[in-house]
């Protein structure tokens, strides 16, 4: 029969397709693999082999539900492969079904019971199933098979400790560190373990050892900080922190962050403290209240407030320009006026001398263009004040003289929105630093007309939001009708001024079960599992209604 192709134009046979198609994966070089592969499917879509390694190489990529696919179409036609039934558990692992990860590697295993890897990733697939005892059995019967494997021990000793086992824990990670002394996570887990057990400086120990092999090891940071926390080194703890906040922030880091922050009235000399406390105000990582003071105490230590603090006395009970200008420029102090009432007696007379400097800038500043660089500058900085003055109540000292400048600026906003012009974002700014925009005549005004980012968050903070609160206060069903005196003076004062007042909560995280939730406060008690849902919980005495808030993005039903 006659060749219709020039012999170096032949199409390639399905196996040397296979073998260019394994040399190219071999090699690393996967997007040519790939097509390899694909090319050879094209020509025999049922070739096992080429199913197979196009499935592992797609694995490689972490494109698990396309390997599993193509490994599975490459057991149906050979089923006795324990490499296939190994390398399908790994698919099913990336996509979470355990109990698929089981079943294949005990097939793997079936097959060639001395398969080591099968055994290991069958002992990973039951602890992630919660069959603890059946993974401890996996793990040691691996470790007959293959005494030597530091990953066998490592897992082993996990299983123990999450059994509740944590003496038999340390044995065994110090086994697997006898195998490998160079293993970080092996290292990480034993001073995790020792940490909880009391021994804190041999756990300090092993985490310097995990972080000498891997500098950016954010776990091990993380426990060496709370180690050095309960140490009473809390400024060693804080250093470590920034560091790892910086590189990942984990939740971890930012609870542990804030345990320290809040036993702490100053500051250790640590160069991402300042961001790193700005980013905790601002998310929040807690309860902004919780660590302002701790954020108090930085800012009086240095930068544009504590110039500012030492400028006062010379300067009297009004803020220069020149410190407000500064003040303005820090980002740190905007973040904790926005967040959280500042509770510090000198920084309550700072802020209050600040007020007073914006006042007499805004009533002495001319109109027009040659007016507007200055207000752009302090603009920001008036907002973040006007904010805390909101939070706080309007709690700063405010002498006769001063509240009539006032009585004056609001005169001139009422003129200004009554001939239908916007009044100027300072001039806004300013009057909401002395009491709440929705009581300012023409403030109406404000809710159609562009405003700057920083101006537009007062406007909804004393405007847009109180006005939707009265439409929510309106449709709460009355229980009963209040008609006493002291009843009804008592519900207008908490209506208008809700102290303390709270800008953020606490994040919830992932929501627990109420039992849960009980078993966590309660770990000793014998409690009898509630099975009806929805629950209707009473939070007795829960004031201004954060309580009841975090509760409920804490707990799912």
């Amino acid at each position: 029969m006659t060749d219709w192709f020039p012999r170096s134009q032949a199409p390639l046979a399905p196996e040397e397709l296979f073998g260019s198609a394994v040399k190219l994966h071999q090699q690393g070089r996967l997007p040519e693999a790939e097509a390899a592969y694909r090319k050879l499917l094209a020509v025999d879509p049922l070739h096992a082999g080429g199913l197979h390694y196009l499935g592992l190489l797609l694995l490689q990529l972490s494109r698990a539900e396309a390997a599993a696919d193509l490994i599975g179409r490459s057991l149906a036609q050979h089923e006795r492969n324990p490499q296939g039934h190994y390398h399908l558990g790994l698919a099913m692992a990336q996509l979470g079904r355990f109990a698929d990860v089981v079943l294949h590697n005990e097939r793997a295993i079936a097959l060639q019971p001395d398969f080591a890897e099968a055994h290991l990733n069958l002992g990973n697939g039951l602890k992630a199933l919660g069959r603890l005892a059946d993974a401890q059995a996996a793990y040691e019967r691996l470790i007959e098979l293959a005494p030597d494997l530091a990953e066998a021990h490592f897992n082993l000793a996990n299983v123990h400790l999450a059994r509740g086992c944590p003496d038999q824990a340390i044995t065994v990670y110090e086994r697997t560190l006898s195998l490998r002394p160079a293993y970080p996570e092996a290292l990480n887990n034993l001073a995790g373990t020792l940490l909880a057990r009391g021994r804190i400086e041999p756990a300090l120990q092993r985490y310097r050892q995990a972080l000498e092999l891997r500098p950016d090891f954010s776990e091990a940071i993380v426990g060496s900080a709370l180690a050095l926390l309960m140490r009473d080194d809390a400024f060693a703890a804080m250093t470590l922190l920034c560091k790892t906040l910086t590189l990942r922030p984990t939740r971890e880091a930012k609870d542990l962050f804030v345990a320290c922050a809040r036993g702490l009235n100053r500051c250790p000399n640590v160069p991402q403290l300042r961001d790193v406390l700005g980013a905790a105000l601002r998310e929040p990582w807690s309860r902004p209240s919780l660590f302002a003071p701790f954020a108090a105490a930085f800012l009086k230590d240095k930068g544009p407030v504590a110039d500012a603090l030492a400028d006062m006395p010379r300067r009297g009970r009004t803020l220069a320009p020149q410190n407000l200008r500064a003040l303005a420029t820090d980002a740190l102090l905007g973040a904790l006026l926005e967040n959280a009432p500042v509770a510090d007696a000198q920084l309550e007379a700072l802020l209050a001398a600040a007020r007073r400097g914006i006042l007499a800038l805004c009533q002495q500043a001319p109109s027009g263009p040659e007016a507007e660089p200055e207000a752009d500058a302090l603009l920001p900085f008036a907002c973040s004040l006007a904010r805390q003055c909101f939070i706080n109540e309007y709690v700063f000292d405010l002498d006769t003289a001063e509240e009539a400048d006032v009585g004056k600026l609001r005169q001139r906003f009422a003129d200004i929105s009554g001939a239908g012009v916007t009044p100027p974002a300072l001039l806004v700014a300013t009057i909401a630093c002395y009491g709440p925009l929705n009581l300012q005549p023409g403030h109406d005004l404000l809710l159609d007309q562009p405003s700057s980012t920083a101006l537009e968050a007062v406007i909804a903070q004393q405007v847009r939001e109180p006005a939707r609160e009265r439409v929510m206060a309106a449709a709460v069903p009355q229980l009963t009708s209040i008609d006493d005196t002291t009843s009804l003076a008592v519900r207008q004062q908490y209506e208008e001024n809700p102290f303390p007042r709270w800008i953020k909560t606490t994040p919830g995280g992932q929501p627990i079960s109420f039992d849960a939730y009980l078993r966590s406060m309660l770990p000793s008690a014998r409690l009898t599992p509630v099975d009806r849902a929805p629950l209707d919980v009473l939070i007795a005495g829960c004031g201004t209604g954060q309580q009841p808030v975090e509760f409920a993005a804490r707990v799912s039903s």
